[in-house]
């Protein structure tokens, strides 16, 4: 995994109804910190077309981590989400949990 300007991806398209259990699924396998409700609240709202992003600096394994997460809304039941970490081994992680969620959900 190769970083872009300091960052590691993980994406993935999910259905709207999952980006919640996802957000929790995340915060209880690493303690990182999200505000779940919120962002979860926030790609809800967010419009058609449109890019919902924000700046978090979380914790992961005792160590301060920065996250830029997005969603892009390109249809209103079926957001993109991407988590963008300082950490390859959270990005890895996140990359993990996704499949985990996937294959507990029949994705």
């Amino acid at each position: 995994m190769e970083p872009v300007n300091g960052y590691y991806e993980a994406s993935m398209n999910f259905d709207m109804e999952h980006v919640r259990p996802f957000l929790s699924q995340l915060e209880e396998a690493f303690s990182l910190g999200l505000d779940v409700d919120h962002l979860a609240k926030r790609v809800a709202e967010a419009e058609v077309e449109t890019a919902y992003g924000c700046d978090l600096h979380l914790a992961f394994e005792g160590q301060p981590v920065n996250m830029k997460f997005s969603a892009w809304i390109d249809d209103i039941d079926a957001p993109d989400l991407y988590f963008y970490v300082t950490s390859e081994k959270l990005a890895e992680g996140i990359d993990a949990e996704m499949e985990k969620f996937c294959e507990a959900h029949g994705l």
